[in-house]
């Protein structure tokens, strides 16, 4: 079907150097199409040699700009050596032709029948791999975009290429390609369902705050540090003072009341999270609604994701077992208060690093003011706040608010 020195000399010299390309236009993307052009060419009489240079040789002037890369492309196929002692000059000429027609934005049909199945087996039309290109390209170019403004440039680039008026056209209709072109428009329509598939191909981790956050327990810490506090002959704390001090750890609180030895520190401490958590079982307080829903859902989607809480580690094992978390995080990935931490800055780094995912790419729920901005400080662009909070009042925007996950 295709002569073995051409393709040979294409796979060695050609293929290879779309490995440091973008996501988008990588050696995946590049094999796809070259694999679609040839499934297209078996209903013409055309030559294959052709197809698979054109096909190989359409991306390749990426390197030098996106904007004129469908010309710059054909020009470096028309003075590779290879190209030009293989192919006669009419065939080169065709070939050239057809990769300057592969670009989906030109405003003319293409010229042949080989730029007719190159520019119809690149237009993707497969849902998942045209949002995960979206995606990708955009964190490529501007990598410091959060969620928002990723979904917002994906939109309207979809609008733009793939609605009823858009740019795109196919050269070469198959059923296949209209179902698919109709089941992406129908998504474009439906932007929650839009919106959740943009989310999925955009993180990688994420990372969940603890209390407050995952479980509404405020009531359950305020009457155990009352119980502490009155054990230490120390006013009670109002409801207004446990909000404000949501966020730091047992001792930050502690030493706003009382000063006392480490070791004082340690016991009352303890004690406060030993009474929270008898409180718990005995109200047998459940996990936030949609919580386990979500956790299914990154899971199935190879999202990681773990627990920053300033929680101490009596705490996380009893959240680990009593709410059966075991079944969807690694207990090693999960960050807590060992007493090394002065706040939640290094907790989110910590964590983000246990999972091994860039900052960018990694979501923060969180409820309190103090963990938001210390999710922002540690250099976190989304974030998610739980309950009723307002989007300007913290460091940076939220990219939402919830009150629950579902």
């Amino acid at each position: 079907m295709i002569n073995n020195k051409l393709k040979k000399y294409i796979d060695e010299n050609i293929l290879i150097q779309y490995q440091n390309y973008d996501k988008a236009h990588n050696l995946d993307h590049i094999n796809d199409v070259i694999h679609q052009s040839l499934i297209i060419a078996k209903n013409y009489d055309v030559n294959y040699d052709i197809v698979y240079t054109v096909a190989a040789f359409h991306d390749l002037g990426l390197i030098h700009g996106r904007e004129t890369h469908h010309i710059t492309s054909a020009q470096m196929m028309k003075e590779d050596k290879f190209i030009i002692e293989f192919f006669s000059d009419l065939e080169i000429d065709i070939m050239a032709q057809a990769i300057i027609d592969h670009r989906a934005s030109s405003k003319n049909p293409p010229v042949s029948i080989y730029g007719c199945i190159v520019s119809s087996a690149d237009k993707t039309i497969d849902i998942d791999k045209i949002i995960n290109r979206c995606t990708d390209f955009g964190k490529s170019i501007s990598p410091e975009l959060n969620f928002i403004d990723s979904y917002q440039r994906t939109y309207e680039h979809l609008i733009d290429k793939y609605s009823e008026t858009g740019y795109m056209k196919l050269p070469i209709v198959s059923d296949r390609n209209m179902l698919q072109l109709t089941n992406l428009r129908n998504l474009i329509k439906d932007q929650k369902a839009l919106k959740q598939k943009c989310f999925l191909s955009y993180f990688k981790g994420v990372i969940f705050d603890f209390n407050g956050t995952l479980v509404f327990d405020e009531p359950y810490h305020l009457k155990a540090w009352n119980e502490t506090l009155s054990s230490l002959n120390l006013p009670i704390m109002s409801a207004e003072d446990h909000k404000n001090l949501t966020g730091k750890t047992n001792k930050m609180i502690l030493k706003s009341y009382i000063e006392l030895s480490d070791e004082e520190y340690d016991y009352y401490s303890k004690l406060k999270e030993e009474l929270y958590r008898k409180q718990i079982v005995e109200n047998n307080v459940l996990l936030v609604d949609g919580a386990y829903e979500l956790f299914d859902l990154l899971k199935m989607n190879n999202i990681k994701f773990t627990i920053a809480s300033a929680s101490i580690k009596e705490n996380i094992d009893f959240f680990y077992e009593y709410f059966n978390l075991n079944k969807y995080m690694t207990y090693s990935d999960i960050i807590y208060d060992n007493h090394t931490y002065k706040n939640k800055v290094l907790m989110f780094i910590d964590a983000a690093n246990n999972l091994k995912t860039n900052i960018n790419e990694t979501l923060i729920f969180e409820d309190s003011i103090t963990g938001i901005n210390c999710s922002f400080e540690a250099g976190f662009n989304n974030v998610i706040a739980v309950k009723d909070k307002k989007k300007d009042s913290f460091k940076k925007p939220l990219i939402a608010t919830i009150k629950d996950f579902i």
